[in-house]
C-alpha cells in the first residue's frame, strides 16, 4: 500500500505509514539506517538517524485507493489512525454524475466498511453515525479536484 502525509513544512511524503512512540511517519522507498560515525548499524548503544522516515502531520495521512481518477491522478482515500478519520482523503466530484441531481456535489473519498467509499455531509442518503452518507460509484468518472487537508473551504 502507499501513503502519503504533509510535513510541518508543507511537503506532500508518498510512501509507508507507520507510527513510532506517537511519531506518524512516512517511509520513503529508499529509507536506511545512516551510522554518522561510518559503518555498518551493528551495536544498539550506537547514534545512528533514519535516512528516508519523513515526520508526517497524523490528520494529513491518506492511503491511496490504487485507482486513478478519470485524468489519470492517483486517488488518495481519509484513513482511521488512532480511532479518527484522518483528512488526508481526495475531495473528487463524479463528471458525469450517476444521477442528474448530483451534477457538481463535491465528496471525500473515505474508508469505510473494508474498502473506500465517496462520502458527503449533504445529499438525501441516509446518514451513518459519523454524519457522513456513503456512496458507491462508477471510478471511471470520478476527478480528483482537491483533497481536505489543502482544500477544505471546497467541501461548504
Amino acid at each position: 500500500m502507499r501513503y502519503r502525509g504533509l510535513t510541518k513544512e508543507g511537503d506532500w511524503i508518498y510512501g509507508w505509514y507507520c507510527k513510532v512512540s506517537n511519531r506518524h511517519l512516512i517511509i520513503k522507498k529508499n529509507a536506511r539506517l545512516v551510522n554518522p560515525l561510518g559503518g555498518l548499524v551493528i551495536q544498539i548503544r550506537q547514534k545512528y538517524y533514519i535516512d528516508g522516515f519523513i515526520e508526517v502531520i497524523p490528520e494529513s495521512v491518506g492511503m491511496s485507493i490504487v485507482l486513478n481518477d478519470k485524468n489519470g491522478k492517483e486517488i488518495f482515500g481519509s484513513i482511521p489512525i488512532d480511532g479518527k478519520m484522518t483528512k488526508g482523503g481526495d475531495i473528487v466530484i463524479e463528471n458525469p454524475p450517476f444521477m442528474a441531481k448530483d451534477k457538481n456535489k463535491k465528496y471525500v473519498i473515505r474508508y469505510s466498511n473494508h474498502s473506500f467509499d465517496l462520502a458527503t455531509k449533504k445529499g438525501h442518503w441516509p446518514k451513518r453515525n459519523d454524519g457522513y452518507a456513503y456512496y458507491g460509484c462508477s471510478w471511471d468518472n470520478i476527478e480528483v479536484i482537491g483533497n481536505q487537508t489543502e482544500n477544505p473551504e471546497l467541501l461548504k
